[in-house]
C-alpha cells in the first residue's frame, strides 16, 4: 500500500483517544493506525515527511500496521542502519519506559520508523526504544512509518549515509517520546561515516573539517534547525579530526583533566609526576622535606587558575605547586603559532597579575620565587614536539622539551 500524499491534519475530538495503554501480549487495531495518522500533522514534522528529509530516503507509507515477525535485524551486507547512541542505547531508555506504561502508548506521535531494503526486508532506522518497550509488553505489530530509498538519483553508499544520519536528526527534532542526541552520540557517528568514506578526506588522508562532505556539514545535517552554536561545533569538529587518527592529524586531543593526569604519570620519557607529601621530624613538627602537588588545567581556564592554584598553595605551604596546561584541542588554521602563542599567554597573564600584586602589597619590592608556579604543559603538536613528552617552562620563559 503506498500513502496517498494527503498531509492535511485530521481536527480530534474529545473521543478520540490520544494514547493506547499498554495491555501484556496485545496489538494495535488499524483503527488505532488510523488514529495515529490522523493525529500526526507531517507538516510539523519536515524532517520526517517534507523537504527537510535527507533526499535519498522517501517516506512511502505513514501509520501502517507491520507485524514483529516482518521486522528483520540487520545482517552483514545488508543496508548499513548505524545506530543513534554511542554507548549502551537510549540515555533516556528508563525515562521514556516509564512514561509509556504510566500514560500509555501515544498515538499524537510519529510512529517506529522502518526502512524498505531492496529485497524487501523492513529494518528499524528510529523508535528503537519504543520497539523494546512494545516487545518486553510482547506485542505482536507495530504502528510504523516506511521508508525507501530513491534507488533511481542515489546509490547505496548516499541512502545508507541518509539513514545513518536520520536517527540522531530525529532524535534532535523534539517531538516525544525520544532520546537525546549528545555529543559523543554526534562524534561517534561522524567516525563512523569517515570510516564509510562518507566524510571526505584530503590528499594527507586527513578528514575534511569544512566545506561538502565534511565532518562540520555532517554536523549540520544531523542537527538541522537546531544548529550548534560557534564554539561547541568548534570542539566537536576537532576532537573528531584528531580521534581519526592522530599519526596523520599530527595533533592529539585531550579530552579532560583525567586524561592528562593519567598521561604525565604514565613513565613514558621516565615521565612519573605523581603528588608526593611533605615530610617532617618526629620530634619538632618542622618540614624536613617538602612535598609536591600538581594541578592541571585547561589554558582557557587562564583567569581561574591562578587564584585556584594560589589557594591550594596556601592550604599547603610545605609543598611546591606545580601547574600543569594543555589546550584541549588546535584549531585548523594557523596551529603552529595558536598553541605557542596559548602557552605564553597563560604564562603573562600570570606574571600580569603577579605584578600587580606585588605593587600593591609588597611596594614594587620583587617578590622570590614561591611554592606555587607553571611548570610545564602537555604536548598538542607533533610538528612541534614529541606527543609522548612533556612540554618544561624554562627559567628564560622558552617552552621545551627535555
Amino acid at each position: 500500500m503506498v500513502l496517498a500524499p494527503n498531509y492535511q491534519n485530521h481536527p480530534t475530538t474529545n473521543t478520540t483517544p490520544l494514547s493506547s495503554p499498554l495491555i501484556f501480549g496485545s496489538s494495535f487495531t488499524v483503527e488505532q493506525s488510523d488514529q495515529n495518522r490522523d493525529l500526526v500533522n507531517p507538516e510539523i514534522y519536515p524532517h520526517l515527511y517534507g523537504d527537510k528529509l535527507f533526499a535519498p530516503l522517501k517516506c512511502i507509507e505513514r501509520c501502517v500496521i507491520v507485524n514483529i515477525k516482518d521486522i528483520d535485524t540487520p545482517k552483514v551486507g545488508t543496508v548499513d542502519v548505524n545506530q543513534a547512541w554511542s554507548k549502551d542505547g537510549n540515555p533516556k531508555y528508563a525515562e521514556i519506559k516509564t512514561s509509556i506504561e504510566n500514560f500509555g502508548f501515544r498515538l499524537v506521535h510519529p510512529p517506529i520508523a522502518l526502512f524498505r531494503n531492496k529485497s524487501g526486508a523492513l529494518v528499524k532506522i528510529n523508535g528503537r526504544s519504543r520497539n523494546e518497550i512494545l516487545t518486553e509488553w510482547e506485542y505482536s505489530n507495530r504502528i510504523c512509518d516506511i521508508y525507501e530509498g530513491d534507488w533511481e538519483n542515489y546509490n547505496q553508499s548516499q541512502i545508507e549515509d541518509a539513514i545513518s544520519k536520520f536517527g540522531q536528526s530525529s532524535n534532535l527534532q523534539g517531538y516525544d517520546p525520544h532520546g537525546t542526541t549528545s555529543a559523543e552520540d554526534l562524534v561517534q557517528n561522524c567516525l563512523h561515516a569517515i570510516e564509510k568514506g562518507w566524510i571526505h578526506k584530503d590528499n594527507n588522508g586527513v578528514p575534511l573539517e569544512t566545506g561538502e562532505n565534511s565532518v562540520t556539514s555532517r554536523l549540520d545535517d544531523i542537527c538541522g534547525d537546531y544548529k550548534l552554536t560557534a564554539k561547541p561545533k568548534e570542539l566537536l569538529v576537532a576532537r573528531i579530526v584528531a580521534q581519526t587518527d592522530e599519526v596523520l592529524t599530527g595533533k592529539r586531543f585531550w579530552p579532560s583533566v583525567a586524561h592528562v593526569e593519567r598521561f604525565i604519570v604514565s613513565g613514558q620519557g621516565g615521565m612519573n609526576f605523581i603528588n608526593i607529601k611533605p615530610q617532617y621530624d618526629f620530634v619538632s613538627k618542622k618540614c624536613t622535606s617538602r612535598g609536591i602537588m600538581y594541578v592541571v588545567f585547561e589554558t582557557s581556564e587562564v583567569r581561574r587558575s591562578l587564584p585556584t592554584a594560589t589557594a591550594l598553595a596556601a592550604s599547603n605551604p610545605d609543598s611546591d605547586v606545580r601547574v600543569i596546561l594543555y589546550k584541549q584541542y588546535i584549531k585548523a588554521y594557523d596551529a603552529p603559532t595558536n598553541f605557542m602563542d596559548t602557552l605564553s599567554s597563560v604564562k603573562n597573564y600570570w606574571d600580569s597579575q603577579l605584578s600587580k600584586y606585588s605593587t600593591v602589597h609588597f611596594n614594587g619590592a620583587k617578590l622570590r620565587k614561591g611554592n606555587c608556579y607553571i611548570y610545564g604543559a602537555v604536548p598538542s603538536l607533533r610538528s612541534l614536539h614529541n606527543l609522548n613528552y612533556l612540554i618544561f617552562l624554562q627559567s628564560d620563559d622558552e617552552w621545551k622539551q627535555k
